[in-house]
């Protein structure tokens, strides 16, 4: 799903992303070691024109003040995939898309809006490894809901894995950006929780915005920083 807030102007053979420049032709792997899969926005996965037995994917982002997408394919198949084109956009900060003012919240506040906001994990993919470097993620989709008064910066979770009714793992990295969803407003997140687990098959993932957070553990939620 493209958004209207990263609707595309132009095409480009280059572009520089925190002092890396990424070139078409360039193979995702390498790309993906600056890159990281929480920085991707949103993704499109197609058939590929060229190859109805290969997938098209885009991943869309909005770095460094640089809106821009990057779509990769099999140029030779069996093969890696490489960059194959690279989209740009102006940045628009809209009243919808930008993120609204955070002002300091005491602890108090913090604890009440965290009660209210919901989160609902709409799909997962723990098959595969997410994440270029140790440790790895899987891949959640979430919809976030802003159900309190107060805007967060962002959102910590616990993310815990289940295999055969069994909990196996959880973690709580990283935390969610929710800085522009407004009081009422929800929004679908593409979220990469650390933690992927290679020695079990986990078959269910679920995500909770913890109730209580404890002085010991306080350090770990950013939204209290």
């Amino acid at each position: 799903m493209l958004f209207a807030s990263q609707a595309i102007c132009a095409e480009t053979s280059s572009i520089t992303v925190r002092g890396k420049t990424f070139r078409l032709g360039d193979i995702a792997d390498n790309i993906f070691e600056t890159l990281k899969p929480a920085d991707s926005k949103s993704k499109d996965v197609v058939p590929d024109p060229s190859n109805p037995q290969s997938l098209s994917v885009t991943h869309h982002y909005n770095i460094e003040g640089k809106v821009f997408s990057l779509t990769f394919a099999r140029t030779t198949d069996p093969g890696p995939y490489r960059l194959i084109q690279i989209s740009t956009s102006p940045q628009q900060k809209t009243a919808s898309n930008a993120s609204l003012p955070v002002t300091r919240l005491t602890d108090k506040q913090v604890h009440e809006a965290r009660s209210k906001y919901k989160i609902e994990v709409l799909s997962f993919d723990t098959s595969k490894r997410q994440g270029a470097e140790f440790p790895y993620a899987d891949f959640v989709r979430l919809r976030v809901t802003n159900a309190s008064k107060i805007v967060l910066p962002v959102l910590t979770v616990r993310t815990n894995r289940y295999s055969k009714g069994k909990e196996v793992g959880w973690s709580r990295a990283p935390s969610i950006t929710v800085s522009d969803l407004k009081p009422g407003q929800s929004k679908e997140v593409d979220y990469y929780p650390k933690g992927h687990l290679d020695v079990v098959a986990v078959d269910r993932i679920t995500v909770q915005i913890e109730k209580k957070v404890s002085p010991e553990d306080k350090e770990f939620f950013k939204e209290f920083e």
